[in-house]
């Protein structure tokens, strides 16, 4: 074996390791969760939506981030329809003296959904943290008449005021931020999450 040869192999094996390092500590200082991690949950949901025999008429997903996971689980339970509920959240004062917030949520939403009348409803959220964007969600969709309406979160903080019936992860309340601002269709710097603008 010529020198060159040698030097071809141990340039191989340290840009290797090298690699292999940069993609390790991007992962640590950035604490992005990967798209494995996302769509292992996922898969999991599917699981257990067919173990227990569920069937869904329509999915919709809650926001940004709920839409992309119910695209997934739509196209995984047969292609179902999807539809996009935009509820905004934000932040209203409650005592002035102590400058105290209360979080709370709209559905900015004009359209009737008569695509869920008599039919069984996946609502799915990515977060369900506080509880707010779900709860109000559902009141809202309720009001079409869906014969059946479950809550699904990818990730659930045990904080929160409504309990989601399929859970893919409950989180810790020490990893809500990290969860809230790590998700893999998070490209930018500009992508904010609303439970952490106050």
């Amino acid at each position: 074996m010529s020198v060159l040869n040698v030097l071809e192999h141990i340039f191989a094996v340290v840009g290797t390791v090298a690699s292999i390092l940069a993609l390790f500590n991007i992962r640590i200082v950035r604490r992005m969760i990967g798209w494995r991690e996302v769509t292992g949950l996922i898969r999991k949901l599917v699981r257990e939506i067919n173990q227990q025999e569920l069937k869904f008429d329509v999915v919709v997903g809650v926001r940004r981030s709920g839409t992309i996971c119910g695209a997934i689980l739509a196209g995984n339970l047969g292609g179902i329809p999807i539809y996009t509920l935009n509820t905004k959240l934000g932040w209203r004062r409650v005592l002035a003296e102590n400058d105290s917030q209360l979080m709370e949520a709209v559905v900015d939403d004009t359209s009737v959904f008569p695509m869920i009348k008599d039919r069984n409803v996946l609502v799915v959220a990515c977060f369900n943290v506080t509880g707010v964007c779900p709860k109000t969600s559902m009141d809202y969709l309720q009001q079409f008449s869906p014969r059946t309406i479950t809550l699904l979160a990818v990730y659930e903080s045990p904080q929160s005021q409504i309990r989601s019936v399929l859970i893919g992860k409950k989180i810790s309340e020490t990893k809500v931020e990290t969860v809230l601002t790590s998700m893999p269709w998070m490209l930018s710097d500009s992508y904010k999450h609303p439970h952490l603008k106050h």
